[in-house]
């Protein structure tokens, strides 16, 4: 396809009303997250401020959408530049961006509830903040071209502000089936996965910030499993060494036995001109990228609540690697997965006994100097492993678990993106009343039945999910509190009571108790299609011991129904379609 590029200069006036109107958008398959530090983003507003030039901000036009942009190059300076003029940072000298210089900014701020700060000693003063908005950036616009030429563009761009770490420019530009695995696993583990196309907004929830680098970001660093256990350090994150720490496990899993662990083998995976690349995108294809991925979780979700055994004051790195350095601790922690791998999944083994299995952690003896990298060395430390922990293993049938079943990281990421995709996500407290009589409230599952029904016509073929034992008020929750003696578990702002207590109280099994649900879904007045698909989505889990219920709500093809009644979702609320809307929720099934 010829390329057609058109260049213009638009001000940061003009580049703010179209972030505003949602005309910007990252694709995640080749944008890295936004990771500039406070000091890289007050040199960007100085630099304005100082009329200093900056480099042009590449986009590309989305050809079906308009004025719709995605951006190719300047993400970093973009949204260092609006998210001043909405006050996340000051200048290096302390100062505020007036926003009541820029109306399209104070309105903004009062529609997201946001303070306006009019203390003129804390601001610019207005002939700075006029000087900023009306600064003029050069911008190109990729009028015409498909995904894989802009991907190829972007690959040839590293300008302005932080280089790319070696993970970055192996991931970047590249949409192998290894490249999106390791993005795909990496994502669920951090915690900030999202769609691959995601408004400029968003970006901030799903980035990660350090506890000394506080931008607003939606996931600290210190919440991460990488950062409370000690294997990595925020810097790390930054520079995606997670990613390449994955991207090193999946090699071996596919490899079935260790490969090197260097750059230099890496660059061979992920360079489309060797043959590695087509060697282990072979692997890949027969193992199953949806099988690799459901083994994958599944044997990180038994270090996960490994590491949930490990004595208070201590973390996976002080009991495995004490006294290493982060290059060593990460060659240890993959020779202790794929350990765990080996006995999970290739011996259909499972933990029967966590403060044993830290115990014989706490006892190892490994090889962790520059020669553990040899792929002889790594088979040796993890066979070392797996003798030293398997006596807390015992056999068990894991490839029974069913690919949807959710584990802890599963829950933890829908609770994250409850705040960023309002309408996919729903949380119930339970199905008593929370006054003394503790009744059962029909009422309630109505109200999840119109949900169903609204959450499968927000958009074609993608799954929501609601969620029962978890409160979205934290009234609800002190008052579980005194009624049931539960202490709720809080993430995210969440707090998760479980559905046990409730079952109790019904003198119910909990069988008896998510079959009221199933009952109720498979006599109401639901679609057939959709009824039918969501009578097998309902399972339930443990959550730091409260049993959650999960529903999952099936993407569908065609628009659904409760009865004669249309629902849909606006936000966290679900609302019924009058009878002159019902023709505009059908077309969204269109082709």
């Amino acid at each position: 396809m010829q390329i057609e590029l058109s260049s213009t200069t638009l001000s940061i006036q003009t580049l703010y009303r179209m972030f505003r109107d949602g005309d910007f958008y990252v694709d995640r398959r080749y944008q890295r997250k936004l990771v500039w530090t406070l000091e890289e983003k007050q040199q960007l507003v100085d630099s304005i401020l100082k009329e200093f030039p900056i480099p042009l901000v590449l986009l590309a036009r989305r050809s079906s959408e308009g004025a719709v942009y995605d951006i190719i190059d300047g993400l970093q300076r973009l949204h260092t530049i609006f998210s001043f003029i909405e006050n996340a940072f000051k200048t290096a000298d302390g100062l505020l961006y007036d926003m009541r210089q820029l109306p399209r900014a104070a309105q903004a701020a009062k529609d997201d509830n946001r303070e306006i700060v009019a203390d003129d000693s804390l601001l610019l003063s207005p002939t700075d903040c006029a000087a900023f908005s009306e600064y003029v950036l050069p911008v190109t616009i990729v009028e015409r071209a498909d995904g894989e030429s802009i991907i190829q563009i972007f690959e040839r761009i590293n300008s302005y502000g932080r280089r790319l770490s070696e993970q970055e420019q192996r991931q970047a530009g590249l949409t192998s089936r290894f490249s999106q695995l390791v993005r795909t696993l990496s994502c669920e583990i951090r915690g900030d996965v999202s769609e691959e196309n995601v408004p400029l907004s968003v970006m901030p929830e799903i980035s990660v910030q350090g506890v000394k680098t506080v931008h607003g970001y939606g996931i600290s660093a210190e919440n991460t499993f990488w950062s409370k256990q000690g294997v990595l350090h925020f810097s790390s994150l930054r520079d995606s060494l997670d990613e390449q720490m994955i991207a090193d496990i999946v090699a071996c899993i596919l490899n079935k036995e260790p490969v090197q662990r260097s750059r230099l083998s890496l660059d061979r995976i992920y360079d489309p001109t060797e043959k590695e690349y087509t060697r282990i995108e072979n692997l890949l294809s027969k193992y199953g990228e949806d099988d690799i991925k459901r083994d994958f979780l599944t044997v990180f979700d038994r270090l996960q609540i490994t590491c949930d055994h490990i004595p208070e004051g201590s973390t996976l790195q002080s009991i495995i690697a004490k006294g290493q350095h982060h290059n060593e601790i990460s060659t240890i922690f993959a020779a202790l997965f794929l350990a765990f791998y080996e006995l999970i999944i290739i011996r259909g083994m499972d933990v029967h006994d966590y403060d044993k299995l830290v115990m014989a952690l706490a006892d190892l003896q490994l090889t962790t100097q520059r020669k553990a990298i040899e792929p002889a060395k790594r088979r040796a430390n993890i066979n070392s492993i797996k003798g030293a922990i398997q006596d807390a293993f015992a056999e068990d049938d894991v490839r029974d678990i069913p690919l949807g079943k959710p584990l802890v990281y599963t829950f933890e990421n829908s609770l994250r993106r409850s705040r960023i995709e309002l309408p996919h996500y729903e949380f119930k407290q339970g199905l008593l009343t929370l006054n003394s009589a503790r009744t059962f409230g029909e009422h309630v599952l109505d109200d999840i039945l119109q949900t169903i029904c609204g959450m499968a016509n927000i958009e074609p073929n993608r799954d929501s999910f609601i969620y029962v034992g978890v409160c979205d008020k934290e009234s609800d929750a002190l008052r579980i509190k005194q009624l049931d003696s539960i202490d709720p578990v809080i993430f995210e702002g969440r707090q998760i009571v479980g559905i046990e207590r409730e079952a109790k109280i019904l003198n119910q099994s909990l069988d008896t108790y998510v079959m009221k649900i199933k009952d109720k879904i498979n006599v109401s007045g639901l679609s057939g299609h959709l009824k039918n698909d969501m009578l097998s989505k309902l399972d339930c889990f443990v959550y730091h011991n409260l049993d959650v219920l999960r529903i999952v709500v099936p993407g569908q093809s065609r628009m659904s129904f409760l009865g004669d009644e249309c629902f849909d979702r606006h936000g966290s609320s679900t609302v019924k379609v009058p009878i002159q809307s019902v023709p505009d929720v059908a077309r969204r099934f269109q082709s």
